[in-house]
């Protein structure tokens, strides 16, 4: 009996130190698909701020950093992302807060669409149409680079990839090497999971930026016309201020003359009254 105990006992050791050796691998290798994808994903969501931050900088414009309001994002060359507090700050705890930063793929100073002067909104909607079309062409070109970029081998050095998208212009670009999945051990559920991401942020961003460049149109009409009717109604008043003002004094000055003419009628009271004599006593 003991014998058989210790035969038991022994197989159930051996079957689970199996298990254990051949388990640990498999979790090794969910953990680095994971570890990759993720840092996949990071890339996407920079190159996709990279791309918005310019066509915010395209529509409504861009100040000295110097003179950058509190909250403003600026885009650093080492491709972080400084917001100002103050000070520029990075979401990196590790990095101390500087003053100034050398802006490098983030223009220091332009004039947006929206700040032109001399122009109504309606001679402004076909160039930020324009605009809008060229971030939905770089937003979705991103998605065709991720795509092509998972089919890549090396996971060193990027890759030169054609990348295009439906009315768009073909681009000659480097490989994501973030996304290279060839030489890894990645399922294509996760690649096909990361194009998908890749197309629903796009989708996203551009339905939400949409939304921010109809509100702001708006405003700009608003403030344009409101800016029109100001001045037309300067003007006019410029204008009619002399001949009403002189027509004015003319008729206060012709009414103070009415005093001059006399009174014909028995009932009119500006008239002096005679002198009452009283009689006298004897």
């Amino acid at each position: 009996m003991r014998i058989c105990l210790s035969i038991i006992t022994g197989f159930l050791f051996i079957s689970a130190l199996g298990s254990q050796t051949y388990a640990q691998p498999a979790a090794s290798s969910s953990s680095s698909q994971k570890a990759q994808a993720a840092t996949c994903k990071a890339e996407i969501n920079k190159e996709f701020q990279k791309e918005l931050l310019t066509f915010r900088g395209v529509v409504y414009g861009q100040i000295d950093q110097a003179d950058a309001p509190i909250g403003s994002v600026r885009r650093a060359f080492d491709g972080k992302s400084w917001y100002k507090t103050g000070q520029w700050k990075t979401g990196i705890a590790a990095d101390s807060p500087r003053g100034s930063v050398e802006f490098i793929e983030d223009p220091q100073k332009r004039r947006g669409i929206l700040e032109q002067k001399g122009k109504v909104t309606s001679d402004l909607i076909p160039e930020i149409g324009q605009s809008l079309h060229a971030l939905t062409c770089r937003l979705n070109i991103i998605c065709d680079a991720v795509g092509k970029s998972e089919g890549q081998e090396d996971d060193t050095n990027p890759a030169d990839i054609t990348v295009s998208w439906y009315g768009c212009l073909e681009q000659e670009r480097e490989s994501i090497v973030a996304c290279h999945f060839a030489s890894s051990d990645a399922t294509s559920v996760d690649q096909t999971n990361l194009v998908s991401y890749c197309r629903a942020a796009t989708e996203r961003i551009l339905e939400q930026e949409a939304e921010f460049t109809v509100a702001a149109v708006k405003y700009h009409a608003a403030y344009v016309s409101l800016l029109q009717l100001s001045g037309n109604i300067d003007a006019f008043v410029q204008e009619l201020q002399w001949p009403v003002m002189t027509t004015l004094r003319d008729t206060v000055r012709l009414l103070g003359s009415f005093e001059r003419i006399p009174c014909f009628s028995p009932l009119c009271d500006s008239s002096p009254k005679p002198a009452s004599s009283s009689p006298s006593i004897p």
